[in-house]
């Protein structure tokens, strides 16, 4: 009985399922005529003729000349290694075709491109909401400032901590806004990491847009169209002037008043602990004073 995993490693490595079954009986049999190859792969006997010329063309299946005809599988080791030499091959030819293909599309992208200044782009959810974003950051030179809540910072930073830190490697000065108060949330290592950098600003504002707003080197913006999860629904990207120049002011005005965000003390939660110790034994302590004066 041929194993399907065994079946399965040898379409991987390139073979069809019909080449994968005869070569497979023929490593168990070790030699065959094509009556008996036909009822060992459970294979028509009239493609057995064919599969057996396929796999000798490849290297992996020899003839044996007797009456009637006979076949044999090559070793198992060096069928694998005839496969993967092809399968390399193959792989090398593909990847100069797609450098081709690049270089000869190179110039009409670039068109594309300029076509594309000044316009409005509706970006879908999931995986091409954060692509764009990732473009964005690696894309920025000087400047990304950015209006959010405090998951939707949280679950921003996760995913794109690596660009993040690469954008402020390079100079690139970030500001954030989330909604406050924050002061006993707990921030992440990541966060915590980058709101030690000099050029990683963070402030807090009372009541912020409920969806979130990018704005890149204050040429380019992002924003969600709805106010629930940032990924789950389509953003508008703009590059117009007149928009980025509107995100932009709405921006600096929340950022002018906005407060800068702290580092709760680590003393604090200990402190907490103790006032509300203290506070419970003088409520018991005058619980049992007026226990007493009742029965006196």
């Amino acid at each position: 009985m041929l194993k399907n995993e065994d079946i399965d490693t040898l379409v991987c490595l390139g073979l069809s399922t019909l080449q994968a079954k005869v070569y497979l009986a023929l490593v168990e049999i070790g030699r065959a005529t094509t009556k008996a190859l036909a009822e060992k792969s459970n294979v028509a006997r009239q493609d057995i003729y064919r599969i057996t010329a396929e796999l000798q063309n490849i290297g992996i299946v020899e003839k044996v000349i007797a009456v009637p005809n006979e076949y044999r599988a090559t070793p198992i080791q060096d069928s694998v290694n005839i496969l993967l030499d092809i399968k390399q091959r193959e792989n090398s030819e593909a990847q100069k075709k797609a450098v081709e293909l690049l270089e000869r599309k190179k110039d009409k992208e670039t068109e594309t491109a300029q076509d594309e200044k000044s316009g409005f782009v509706l970006i879908s959810k999931n995986q091409a909401f954060w692509s764009k974003i990732a473009k964005s950051i690696e894309t920025t030179q000087n400047s990304i400032d950015a209006i959010t809540s405090w998951i939707k910072f949280l679950e921003k930073i996760d995913s794109v901590n690596e660009e993040i830190n690469r954008a402020l490697d390079r100079g690139v000065t970030i500001r954030v806004i989330i909604e406050d108060p924050v002061e006993f949330k707990k921030m992440p290592k990541k966060a915590n990491l980058l709101i030690k950098k000099s050029l990683f600003k963070v402030k807090t504002a009372k009541k912020i847009p409920t969806e979130i707003l990018t704005i890149y080197d204050r040429k380019e913006t992002l924003m969600t169209t709805s106010a629930g999860d940032m990924a789950a629904s389509p953003a508008l990207w703009s590059d117009n002037p007149c928009i980025v120049c509107i995100a932009q002011d709405a921006f600096e005005k929340i950022w002018q008043t906005a407060k800068i965000w702290r580092m709760p003390p680590k003393t604090e939660p200990k402190n907490w602990e103790k006032n509300n110790v203290q506070k419970n034994v003088i409520i018991a302590l005058e619980q049992k004073q007026l226990w007493n004066n009742n029965n006196t």
